[in-house]
């Protein structure tokens, strides 16, 4: 029997991905929702059906939607997608507990390393696997050694929401007046994404790594080559164990003269999960495993390659004069 499946914010990076990865299982009647009309998004067409819902930073009046579309429609799962949706699931997993609703999101003390950067720094501060990037916590430690520019960062924000380059000590005085920012050294260096997969039942885990060769200006990898790294590998099960993952979520490294340093950790399908998608591995069906008391899928053999994204135009409607 099909029971129906949510996916929210379908027009993000990992939507399409997402919506192909469910259809070839034939469990589930999908459904979408998104802020934008559906006729916004070329994947639309591909769920049973799709709602447009209120923005997640007005939560009240989000999750009684939410709810309302699942009671209508019968939803067991909900799969989000973006950060500040699954900030809002997490505040609020009794009530979708309450409704045998199942959010398929890491657990709490996942969610509260991976969204506070304050947090993520601390957490992994001494470990043998990688470096994590020192926080500055005020203008008079900088200034006790200043080496320009400095990065700052809102503490939970995402896709390099409010990214700043700080170039003197005027600019570092603002920053740090509105209190919702933390500061680092820029650290010049490739970018490498680890999707990570775990069953925190089995401790079954798996990951693929990619350096990313061009990204967007919000941090999407468009060109990347796919790679066997052990040391990553490793990075990852170690961070999974530390933080007891469950399900899918991606890491994001800096390399830097051979060092690699933890930027951040997405308790989320990564923008580029079809990039391991075409290399064989279905994340989406491990992740959905990881809540219905199933293992996730076996590891896959695959050279390493360069995968560019591409885009295409693709006519929604035609307005008639």
């Amino acid at each position: 029997m099909k029971v129906g499946i949510l996916v929210t914010a379908i027009g993000s990076f990992s939507g399409n991905a997402i919506i192909a990865s469910l259809k070839k299982m034939k469990e589930f009647y999908v459904f979408g929702c998104d802020i934008h009309p559906s006729i916004w998004h070329t994947g639309s067409a591909e769920y049973k059906k799709v709602f447009r819902v209120p923005k997640a930073s007005d939560a009240e009046v989000y999750i009684s939607a939410i709810i309302r579309i699942c009671e209508d429609h019968e939803i067991k799962f909900i799969i989000p997608t973006i950060d500040v949706e699954i900030d809002v699931y997490n505040l609020n997993r009794n009530i979708f507990k309450e409704r045998n609703i199942i959010l398929c999101i890491p657990g709490s003390k996942t969610i509260s390393v991976a969204r506070n950067k304050y947090n993520l720094s601390t957490f992994f501060k001494e470990n043998s696997y990688f470096k994590t990037i020192h926080i500055y916590r005020s203008v008079t430690e900088v200034i006790e050694n200043p080496t320009f520019p400095y990065v700052a960062k809102l503490f939970n924000g995402r896709s390099s929401e409010g990214l700043k380059y700080i170039y003197d000590i005027e600019e570092l005085e603002l920053v740090f007046n509105r209190g919702n920012y933390i500061v680092q050294p820029f650290i010049p260096g490739d970018n490498y994404t680890v999707d990570y997969i775990r069953n925190s039942a089995s401790g079954t885990d798996y990951s693929v790594s990619r350096h990313e060769l061009l990204r967007t200006s919000n941090g999407a990898g468009i060109t990347v080559r796919m790679i066997h790294d052990p040391f990553l590998s490793e990075a990852a099960s170690f961070i999974g164990r530390k933080i007891n993952v469950n399900g899918c979520v991606n890491y994001e490294f800096i390399k830097a003269e051979d060092e690699y340093y933890l930027m951040d950790i997405n308790p989320r399908f990564s923008a580029g999960i079809a990039f391991t998608a075409k290399i064989g591995y279905d994340l989406v069906k491990s992740h959905l495993n990881c809540f219905r008391d199933k293992d996730i899928e076996k590891p896959v053999e695959y050279p390493e390659m360069i995968i560019v994204k591409s885009y295409i135009e693709t006519i929604m409607s035609v307005e008639k004069e």
